[in-house]
């Protein structure tokens, strides 16, 4: 027998190579929510797209989604997919009127209700969305008005009509786990990285960030559940599983509990846990319960200016930031240690963010990760600190200058670190210029401006097509001045290049 409703949840990949297609967890609580609240009433399907080309990626969801037939499509919005997101929402209201489309994730908010206008879409979720999805639902099945469904913004008879504000999920252990509920298939043939979550909210207010529930408590799954969670991913071994926590040891002693139990998973499998930390909850027992190859920490570092990290919203412990620097430098770890810094915020000079990246490479074994400050929706960058960037006009909403980078400036200190990164990333240049700096009682970054300004016409022609290659790549895709996941040299430039290097040195 037919269930009296079927919805689909879609999700459109962030990059295009096979190999980076990752399980949705967002669409996978709500599946798993609306199993629990409506049972059979609501048959759920979530269907996966690569953002490849736009048109054949429409064209299949179309065909998928005809042979379905669902009465509601969910749709989820984040920076890199939100136009393809909003494209696809269009064609599937012109295929089909009469289907609902929903839309949320954190491109989503108020002042897209031009979308519920121009009927692109029938309903916004607002924040978290379980229990909005679940109400859509319902109402949907009981033939009920979504105008004033708390926890979203829906077309009311006459203009767009926000329902009440939805209280955050309280226990959190009420949302079932998509991988202990089935959500998600029993094998990993269509992704090989899995995303959990063990706590949902940031006590911080950081000007750069959306983060779900920023500046609020941070709510816990319990440790029971999280163990359930791990005992499957175990099985499945997939081969990444990311942590999508905002700070996974805010609770120090439960996250040495949880590593120490993934670290367990991590030794019987090739699973790599990636857990996020902020710089100064990063300490020697941290790093004891993390040293082993299954883990890669993503450590936050943002910044090394005090008077940076203030402006944007962060109280920094200068000295647990320097403590946690030092112990990297003294404690050799098997982990993956990526240090995280964001170029472009506010306050930030090219001379102060060349410090901080100078201290950050000179940390042995740990990756700098440099990535491109955005203006997401909701953050105070898009709010009462606009006047301080401005940004892309199309999401993704890169910062193109600051009140202390012109938009000039700020190009040519994002060409610098990329060519000072690319060449990072090859160990024996690596090498080559920490010696140097060593030898010269000077800096990487100086080093490399020098040599740089030495470099032959063929090894320079070879470093600025490199940039220019990768300003080509879609914009989604330059989140970060890292390449390494995407090469932008074939072989012999990379040897031509690096040959320029050592000769100019």
């Amino acid at each position: 027998m037919r269930t009296a409703c079927r919805a689909a949840l879609i999700n459109l990949a962030t990059l295009t190579a096979a190999e980076d297609m990752g399980s949705p967890l967002s669409l996978g609580f709500l599946m798993a929510y609306s199993r629990k609240a409506l049972g059979r009433r609501v048959e759920s399907r979530i269907f996966q797209y690569r953002l490849g080309t736009r048109r054949s990626m429409i064209a299949a969801a179309l065909r998928d989604l005809a042979a379905f037939a669902p009465r509601v499509a969910g749709i989820s919005c984040y920076g890199w997919n939100v136009e393809a997101a909003l494209a696809l929402a269009r064609a599937l209201k012109r295929r089909r009127p009469a289907l609902r489309v929903v839309l949320g994730g954190p491109e989503i908010h108020p002042g897209r209700a031009a979308l519920l206008r121009a009927k692109t879409a029938d309903a916004l979720v607002l924040g978290e969305g379980e229990e909005t999805w679940v109400e859509l639902l319902r109402r949907l099945l009981d033939g009920r008005s979504w105008a004033g469904t708390p926890g979203a913004l829906a077309m009311g008879a006459l203009r767009p009509a926000r329902g009440p504000r939805r209280a955050f999920i309280e226990p959190l252990d009420r949302v079932p786990s998509p991988w202990t509920a089935g959500a998600f298939p029993r094998d990993h043939a269509v992704w090989n990285t899995a995303l959990i979550e063990t706590s949902r909210g940031c006590p911080m207010d950081c000007s750069f960030c959306t983060w779900t529930n920023r500046r609020s408590k941070v709510r816990r799954f319990s440790e029971a559940r999280v163990a359930a969670d791990l005992e499957v991913l175990g099985r499945l071994r997939p081969k990444n599983v990311f942590v999508c926590d905002s700070d996974f040891f805010w609770d120090r002693e439960r996250g040495l509990r949880l590593a120490r139990l993934m670290r367990g998973h991590g030794e019987k499998s090739d699973i790599q846990w990636y857990l996020e930390v902020s710089i100064e909850h990063l300490d020697a027992e941290v790093l004891e319960a993390t040293d082993h190859p299954c883990f890669g920490l993503g450590v936050g570092v943002e910044s090394l200016s005090p008077g940076v990290l203030r402006l944007n919203g962060r109280n920094p412990d200068l000295r647990r930031i320097r403590a946690a620097l030092d112990c990297l430098r003294r404690r050799p770890t098997r982990a993956e240690v990526n240090l995280h810094l964001i170029c472009g915020l506010p306050g930030e000079t090219r001379e102060s963010f060349l410090a901080g990246l100078d201290e950050i490479l000179s940390v042995p074994g740990a990756r700098p990760i440099v990535f491109c400050a955005q203006v997401l929706p909701g953050s105070r960058l898009a709010g009462p600190m606009r006047h301080l960037v401005r940004r892309r006009r199309r999401p993704p909403h890169y910062v193109v200058a600051t009140d202390a980078l012109p938009e000039r400036e700020y190009l040519e200190l994002r060409r610098a670190a990329f060519e000072l990164l690319l060449l990072m990333n090859h160990p024996p240049t690596r090498d080559l210029l920490r010696r140097l700096a060593k030898k010269r009682a000077g800096s990487i970054t100086a080093v490399f401006a020098a040599v740089r300004h030495g470099l032959d016409p063929g090894a320079r022609s070879i470093l600025g097509k490199a940039w220019r290659r990768c300003s080509r790549f879609p914009a989604r895709e330059q989140f970060s001045l890292n390449w390494e996941w995407r090469p932008v040299l074939d072989a012999a430039q990379e040897a031509r290049l690096f040959a320029g290097v050592r000769a100019a040195a």
